[in-house]
């Protein structure tokens, strides 16, 4: 996280500005890693201590669909009475640039105790399935699991699956999955098994691997 952290930042800061301001480029990368961890816990402990909660507009957690574009967007501010997802709390008691509110206080924010516990229960169970369907090699979670991978590693800093930079890659995965996937008609009996494995010639060399790694053979 470290690493990937510090090449995003050679990029996006470092050699802009800062290699002209610091000494020592990874005494940066440390140092502005850890004020975007701890600056964001700040801010989403601050939220929960000046504002009243929980509000259940879901603000945070459903922030991709609060910055849909077309007319998504603005019918569901509207409807949330919502007009503006500049956080208050930031403009009152903060620092507007420091935008990161945490991924675990701004559930709290959104949806409450019993709400957040719901929440992180279902973030869990998708999770780890996830992860089963990646080390199965199957299923349409298997393409998902680098996305729930990267929200637990951002959980401190951002509600990474609310956010609106996720949820083009996940409907792009979705969808791709379902229109391009090759399907396959895998034999459920023993005996078409032998069958099929008997009758491959010209198919054998794609056919059997992939018969085999479905039946754990």
């Amino acid at each position: 996280l470290i690493g990937f952290f510090g090449l995003m930042e050679y990029f996006r800061s470092w050699s802009a500005h800062y290699v002209d301001v610091e000494d020592s480029f990874w005494g940066f990368v440390m140092r502005r890693f850890l004020a975007y961890y701890y600056t964001a816990l700040n801010n989403g402990s601050g939220l929960l201590l000046t504002l009243e909660w929980p509000t259940y507009e879901m603000e945070h957690v459903l922030s991709w669909l609060y910055r849909f574009p077309a007319l998504i967007g603005p019918i569901f501010r509207y409807a949330f009475e919502v007009q503006t997802l500049d956080y208050t709390f930031l403009g009152r008691f903060a620092d507007p640039e420091f935008n990161n509110m945490s991924g675990i206080f701004t559930i709290y924010y959104d949806m409450g105790v019993a709400g957040a516990l719901l929440y992180a229960g279902a973030w869990g169970c998708f999770a780890g399935a996830a992860y089963a369907s990646a080390r199965a090699r199957r299923g349409v979670l298997r393409l998902l699991y680098p996305l729930f991978f990267l929200s637990i590693l951002e959980a401190m800093r951002v509600i990474y699956l609310g956010d609106p930079r996720a949820f083009p890659a996940v409907l792009t995965l979705v969808l791709g999955h379902a229109l391009f996937r090759t399907r396959v008609d895998v034999p459920s009996q023993p005996h078409q098994i032998r069958r099929a494995r008997r009758h491959a010639t010209v198919e054998g060399r794609w056919f059997r691997p992939r018969v085999g790694r479905l039946f754990g053979r």
